[in-house]
């Protein structure tokens, strides 16, 4: 066969990119609605010098990071098993196989 299977053409290139490019736009949504919300709820008072400011949006970076992640986790989820040829859900025998589901 050929290296990198394009028998079919290269459609298989392609497979999932509409998902992802969703899965982005998401994630950057995500990640940018958390941080202005979070800074705002945390004021934007610059008492304390740059030290501490600098600290600040560390981890208010981190924060919005994270809750980025917990919600398009499943998204990147579907994005992955699309891309490998698998359907965006896993099938009943899939889900008995692996305790994760």
């Amino acid at each position: 066969g050929e290296p990198l299977g394009l028998s079919n053409g290269c459609s298989p290139l392609y497979r999932g990119v509409a998902l992802a490019a969703l899965a982005v736009y998401a994630s950057g949504a995500v990640f940018w609605t958390a941080h202005e919300f979070l800074n705002h709820v945390a004021g934007e008072n610059h008492n304390g010098g740059h030290a501490r400011q600098g600290l600040k949006t560390f981890m208010l970076t981190f924060v919005a990071g994270a809750l980025n992640v917990l919600a398009t986790n499943p998204l990147w989820v579907a994005v992955t098993r699309l891309q490998g040829g698998l359907s965006a859900l896993p099938s009943v025998s899939e889900r008995k196989r692996r305790w994760c589901w």
